[in-house]
């Protein structure tokens, strides 16, 4: 799942979410525009890029100056000199596609810029750079993924391209999801998207950028369901409806048929929490999965009030309109054998729960879970996080009014099923009214619920699971000869195709790797800069070239170890080094805080 690869330059490399197993259903969320969304490319074989950025509604300038990005492959950068300092000195965004490494180094180097050396393997990344603020976000050969199938037997279009070359796969990315898209542009947008949470996020424009190693959490899980660095997020929309399909027949005349075509949008946000095995009971250890979804059923398109004469008799039908939604969620092992029965448990029962025919109903809900755990993505590796401890609060509970619908559940190990049924359909009744409109418009079924798995061992990277979601959309058809009180005749058909219905989605796993946080406060009446967090192998895995004033506190979360700290004081007038100080032996230990002051630092 390292596939794609968040790196910020005065920041440790940490892996961002893995893609979806999309397929060429795959709908794109344009509402989180990028910012800038106005932008120059200064060379003509960019083009994937270029279509990327028109597919997020971004804006290409007639010149760099009316531009707030730059767009520049690696090896234009010399030939683009002056335009591009010009453009670090105003404080644009600077993307640098495919960057030589030689080339990408020399060049940023010269112009007085920071720097992040690519490893010579990596040489063809895409990078991204948002210059001038000291932050930098690395796209890893997002290209890696599209030509490789994984071991896993899947059900796929007919048509679909296939590869095996899987002996291009490098080390780590063993569990590679593979995406079957035509069109680069479409499948760059999919990966583009977290670059476009992170710069909405981080440039200047929105706010200043977080120069601490570690997202702020105030214990809220809900809050962070729209947020890709710490939620898997699944759409896909699905196409459904027939062809000719015969309502019925008169005598001596041709039978009434109809064509209706609809779509189908399944959203599905799933936030993961770990529990380390360290710190908490057998009871509570674990894999924590909260899960938000709904299923919005486009019915008008399918509705249609059909009314027709065969000479004397007159036909007419309702055609089509919602029956009854139903769909499953199985939390699968990743090679999707049912292996978790004893493992699996909901640690909240899924919302709605079954109702009676009525107006509203209770989807989501509120839950507290006191433990000692994280959550974040990537398999074990350490991505974003919430925080290593404390009490974590989901609290997503709301009223949904809707009429003329009842709403069967049922939970089993390891699964969820539901039924939004329609009810009050009119029988011999030919108006609009006979149909309710939940069943002829826009039909949303959603709920929420919270798996918990025991038995996820700290620090393990290689334990995942699937979802697999079953969606049967039944869509029903009356019609009646309303003359000589002809024979009429209802029917209920799933109209999704059956190649379709079912759909696993691998869920990344939640951070599982024993982490703690290091907590450091300036209390010096100058400026604290060069500030480095470095292991015991000589490795520096944070630092930041930033000035921070009197009482600023930088926080950062590391794995458990050992550490020194070595940062500098400068006089903030002049800008010169006043003092070098260190902290040795750091001692970090699992979901603990380790406070660090200024006043208690050793010279060196």
């Amino acid at each position: 799942m390292g596939a794609i690869v968040l790196t910020a330059c005065n920041k440790q490399n940490v892996p961002a979410p893995a893609p979806d197993n999309h397929s060429s259903e795959i709908i794109y969320d344009l509402e989180d525009k990028l910012i800038p969304t106005v932008y120059y490319t200064s060379g003509s074989s960019v083009e994937e890029f270029r279509e990327t950025m028109q597919l997020r509604s971004a804006v290409t300038a007639g010149s760099a100056e009316e531009a707030d990005m730059i767009v520049v492959e690696s090896s234009e950068l010399e030939a683009n000199r002056e335009l591009l300092s010009k453009a670090w000195e105003d404080g644009k965004m600077i993307v640098e596609l495919l960057p030589n490494n030689k080339k990408h180094y020399d060049f940023w180097k010269s112009i007085g810029a920071p720097v992040y050396l690519l490893p010579e393997e990596e040489s063809n990344d895409l990078l991204f750079l948002a210059m001038h603020e000291y932050e930098c976000y690395q796209l890893q050969n997002p290209f890696l993924l599209i030509d490789f199938l994984s071991d896993n037997t899947v059900e796929s279009d007919e048509n679909a391209s296939e590869t095996t070359d899987k002996e291009e796969l490098k080390e780590g990315n063993s569990d590679v999801i593979p995406v079957e898209i035509e069109k680069t542009a479409e499948y760059l947008n999919t990966k583009f998207a977290s670059f476009v949470d992170w710069a909405n996020e981080n440039m200047p424009s929105v706010g200043p950028l977080t120069k601490a190693g570690s997202s702020s959490f105030d214990g809220d899980l809900s809050k962070r369901i729209a947020d890709s660095k710490f939620s898997q997020h699944i759409t896909k929309t699905l196409c459904v409806g027939v062809d000719d399909y015969q309502i019925c027949k008169v005598v001596a005349s041709e039978p009434d048929k109809v064509s209706r075509h609809s779509t189908i949008d399944v959203n599905i946000t799933i936030t993961p929490l770990y529990a380390y095995q360290e710190n908490n009971d057998a009871s509570v250890a674990g894999d924590y999965y909260f899960v938000t979804m709904y299923v919005l059923s486009h019915n008008g398109p399918m509705y249609e009030l059909y009314k027709i004469w065969h000479g004397a008799v007159r036909t007419w039908a309702h055609v089509f309109y919602s029956d009854k939604i139903h769909f499953e969620a199985h939390l699968l092992n990743k090679d999707r054998s049912n292996g978790l029965y004893d493992r699996l448990s909901f640690f909240q029962t899924p919302n709605p729960t079954s109702t009676q025919s009525s107006t509203s109903y209770t989807a989501g809900f509120t839950s507290q879970l006191n433990v000692s755990g994280q959550a974040g993505l990537s398999n074990g590796k350490p991505s974003a996080s919430l925080t290593v401890g404390g009490s974590f609060n989901w609290s997503n509970s709301r009223s949904t009014t809707v009429k003329d619908q009842s709403i069967v559940m049922n939970t089993w190990a390891g699964g969820v099923e539901y039924d939004f049924i329609t009810n009050n359909v009119q029988w011999e009744d030919e108006t609009y009214d006979a149909i309710p409109a939940i069943a002829r418009s826009d039909q949303k079924c959603e709920a929420s619920w919270c798996w918990r798995v025991s038995g996820t061992k700290d620090d393990d990277t290689s334990e995942s699971f699937v979802l697999q979601f079953n969606l049967y959309p039944y869509y029903g058809c009356q019609w009646r000869h309303a003359t000589w009180g002809a024979e009429g005749d209802r029917k209920t058909e799933c109209l999704l195709p059956s190649a379709y219905r079912t759909m696993n989605f691998p869920i990344n796993a939640p951070n599982r790797q024993r982490n703690g946080v290091i907590e450091f406060k300036n209390t010096a009446s100058l400026y604290v800069t060069d500030y480095k967090i470095i292991d015991s192998k000589d490795n520096v895995i944070a630092q930041s070239g930033s000035a921070y004033e009197k009482n600023k506190v930088l926080t950062y979360q590391v794995p458990v170890g050992k550490y020194r700290i070595e940062y500098n004081i400068v006089d903030g007038d002049t800008g010169k080094v006043k003092g070098q100080y260190r902290f040795s032996d750091v001692v970090v230990n699992t979901a603990e805080t380790t406070e660090l002051y200024h006043a208690n630092a050793k010279p060196r």
